[in-house]
């Protein structure tokens, strides 16, 4: 299962959950614990209420307006 467990928590030790954001195509293994966990939660397809941004595509990362809308920075 992704993410492994214990990932959010090791995370949240070397980032500030606050300042980034998780990228995932699952919304139950991927979004709702990012958000649980304190990060923003970004979906990759169809928007959704339980992600906080949602994405095409993650080519779309690529492009720095489309970083600093998904961050809030």
């Amino acid at each position: 299962m992704k993410p492994r467990d214990g990932f959010f928590e090791a995370a949240k030790e070397r980032l500030p959950a606050d300042r980034h954001v998780y990228v995932g195509d699952r919304i139950g293994t991927d979004v709702v614990p990012a958000c649980e966990n304190g990060f923003r939660g970004v979906l990759v397809g169809d928007p959704t209420p339980l992600a906080d941004r949602s994405i095409e595509s993650v080519a779309e990362l690529s492009d720095r307006a489309t970083i600093e809308r998904l961050t809030g920075e």
